[in-house]
């Protein structure tokens, strides 16, 4: 029987802490959950992902009950409460102190959990979200990190058990990177003081805003030509991007005030890890169907390949060799080629010398009703056309990046037996939509 069970029915936090609560989910696609508030709103900065609610920094007028629900597919609904409170001030007094007030890459930094009001204590150790870094070791209240690296930042947490309770305390561990090699466009000056921060796509990040000015000090955090990330949050001087993605790199705008100044302190974000490679074997992308691509498409597609062979994009009328519309592009002995059929033979269209491995290319194609185009590299253009009175494409199984499941179920006019060896890094539909691979790919 399909049914939602809360993980923990009643959940104690104090104010400034991040609540997750969670609901089992048995017999139900974790995704289809989704978050109420018994009697009133879920709080602005909540965060519902599947049958996980995420509350940063939590007030006291969070307190209350909240319902995780889903619907089977047979139309049965679930659900369960988990009741939150939220009070105002720990029993003990936690701070965490740290041996560095800036931290850069290659620094050693220890972190200080100082415990006052119940000398019977214990204190662990943990990153939020993450695993502790492997050059990370505890020794006693204090958390030594060595040589620290680029990915050792996050928000650390002190864990405080006493005889009365467990009691929590965290610190925002930003790692300075490197200055950037690029210029940088800042209030209108191309400066290279920008200070640089990579971060690996789907993790988190926090920032913090060091201004050197005499407290009291108000901080605004911006993004420049653009918004802040929709689940971003602001705890003064922290920005905390909690899980991050492609369109969240650029430059980032911390502004800290007092009575007397202003200062801009500019913070580049890098984005890494969202270029997929492929090695030719059970290695592809699951992706949406081509839209709208009956009479018309236009694709452009980045790449650097490291093989002479290998099938780069596939997307089929039906899952089957035999027929059906297609359309099939990728490297065919050095050369790049160009294919699709629209019923009644395929176009195909092969450029004129062959690409050279290990370097990126862009290729333009462009399809009207038989005719074809295929550009590489900004060259001349190469035509070509489907030969027949059919004039329509009808693509309706899933678009495959990189390979196929089963070269066996491909339209044997296709022309390629094996899947690509290399990078893509950009797939362009129609004139201005981006696939984000790492964000809408239904299979990796």
């Amino acid at each position: 029987e399909p049914l939602l069970t809360a993980i923990q029915q009643d959940l104690l936090m104090y104010v400034g802490q991040t609540a997750e609560l969670r609901c089992e989910a048995s017999g139900i696609n974790p995704n289809t959950v989704t978050w109420s508030r018994v009697g009133g709103r879920l709080p602005p900065g909540a965060l519902p992902r599947g049958n996980l609610l995420r509350l940063p920094y939590v007030q006291p007028d969070d307190t209350g009950r909240y319902r995780c629900e889903a619907v089977t597919e047979t139309g049965i609904s679930t659900s369960d409460i988990i009741t939150l409170t939220v009070e105002s001030r720990q029993a003990i007094d936690i701070r965490i102190e740290s041996s560095r007030r800036v931290v850069r890459i290659g620094d050693d930094v220890e972190l200080r959990c100082i415990v006052g009001g119940d000398p019977a204590v214990a204190v662990s150790w943990s990153r939020v979200n993450n695993a502790l870094p492997s050059n990370a070791r505890t020794i006693g209240s204090e958390l030594e990190i060595q040589n620290v690296q680029a990915d050792n930042g996050g928000v650390y947490r002190c864990t405080v058990t006493t005889p009365s309770g467990v009691f929590e305390e965290t610190y925002p561990l930003a790692v300075q990177g490197i200055i950037s090699s690029e210029n940088v466009n800042f209030n209108g000056v191309n400066t290279r003081s920008v200070e640089t921060r990579s971060v690996v796509f789907g993790s988190s990040i926090v920032m913090d805003c060091k201004v050197n000015i005499p407290p009291p000090i108000s901080y605004t955090w911006s993004k420049q030509g653009g918004e802040l990330p929709i689940d971003a949050r602001v705890n003064n001087a922290i920005l905390d991007i909690p899980d991050v993605h492609t369109e969240d790199a650029g430059l980032y705008i911390c502004t800290g005030s007092n009575a007397e100044r202003s200062i801009d302190l500019p913070t580049l974000l890098l984005v890494t890890g969202v270029i997929p490679r492929f090695t030719g074997i059970n290695s592809y992308l699951t992706l949406s169907t081509l839209p709208r691509a009956y009479l018309a498409f236009d694709l452009e597609i980045s790449f650097k390949p490291e093989a002479d062979d290998g099938l780069i994009l596939y997307n089929s009328q039906r899952a089957g060799n035999e027929d059906g519309d297609f359309v099939a592009f990728g490297m065919s002995g050095g050369y790049v080629e160009f294919r699709f059929d629209v019923g009644s033979g395929p176009a195909i269209i092969r450029s004129q010398t062959p690409v050279e491995n290990n370097i990126w290319h862009t290729v333009k194609l462009s399809r009207n009703r038989k005719e074809g185009t295929m550009v590489v590299d900004d060259g001349a253009p190469v035509s070509g056309r489907s030969e027949g009175r059919f004039l329509g494409l009808d693509l309706v199984e899933n678009m495959y990046l990189g390979s196929v499941p089963d070269f066996g179920r491909v339209h044997k006019q296709t022309g390629f037996i094996t899947g690509f060896v290399g990078c893509i890094s950009r797939l362009v539909i129609g004139k201005a939509v981006t696939v984000d691979f790492m964000r809408d790919a239904k299979s990796k």
